[in-house]
C-alpha cells in the first residue's frame, strides 16, 4: 500500500450528479447503478443483482419465501427520490402491472430505510447486497417473485481524460475483482 496516495469516495447517485462530477474534474471514476449515455463516459457493467423487498416483521407475509408486486402494492413504499434509476425500475413494474405505487417516504440514502421499516412506517424495495447488510431480527427480507428486472452496477471512467498510472491501477483491481479484463480492454 502506497501511504502518499489519497482515495476520496463521494456520494453522487443521480445521473446529473455523475456527469457534472466528471466535468468539473472532481472524479476520475463512478461506481453506479446508472446507465451514462454519454459519448465522453464509457459505462461497464460488473455485476447484476436481484431487487428484494424488506418488511417490518409483524407483516402478513412472514410464513412465504417470495411475495409479488401485488401483495405489497397498498404498503407504504420507502423509495429513493425521482431521478435515480431503481425508483424509476420501481415505480415501471408496478405501472406495469396496472398498480400504482404507494409512495410513503422518499429518502436519498439507504441508511433510514432500516430503521422507518423497523417502526413499522413502510417497506422497501433494495438492491440485494445493501439488504443482506440489513439485521433480521429487525426486518423480514423475501424474493419478489415477479418483478420484471434487476438492477446493473457499472463502473463508468471518462474514455477522454488521461488515466494516471495510479488511477488505471485501481481501475483495473476493480475490473479484476469482477473478472471484466483490463480497462484498455474498453478503450480499443
Amino acid at each position: 500500500i502506497n501511504t502518499d496516495t489519497r482515495i476520496k469516495i463521494d456520494h453522487a447517485l443521480s445521473i446529473a450528479e455523475i456527469e457534472k462530477s466528471f466535468n468539473d474534474y472532481d472524479v476520475n471514476l463512478a461506481i453506479t447503478n446508472q446507465f451514462i449515455e454519454n459519448d465522453k463516459i464509457i459505462s461497464i457493467p460488473l455485476y447484476e443483482e436481484s431487487l428484494i423487498v424488506a418488511l417490518p416483521k409483524d407483516n402478513p407475509f412472514s410464513s412465504q419465501n417470495d411475495v409479488t408486486l401485488k401483495d405489497i402494492a397498498g404498503m407504504p413504499l420507502i423509495i429513493s427520490h425521482d431521478g435515480y434509476q431503481t425508483r424509476t425500475e420501481i415505480v415501471r413494474a408496478f405501472n406495469r402491472i396496472g398498480l400504482q405505487a404507494n409512495i410513503g417516504f422518499e429518502i436519498e440514502r439507504f441508511e433510514l430505510t432500516s430503521e422507518f421499516i423497523k417502526q413499522g412506517l413502510g417497506i422497501a424495495i433494495l438492491p440485494e447486497k445493501y439488504a443482506l447488510t440489513l439485521d433480521e431480527r429487525d426486518v423480514d427480507i423475501r424474493e419478489i417473485s415477479d418483478l420484471p428486472f434487476y438492477r446493473i452496477v457499472y463502473v463508468s471512467i471518462d474514455k477522454t481524460r488521461f488515466l494516471s498510472p495510479l488511477t488505471e491501477s485501481f481501475i483495473n483491481l476493480v475490473l479484476d475483482h469482477f473478472n471484466k479484463g483490463e480497462v484498455q480492454d474498453y478503450f480499443n
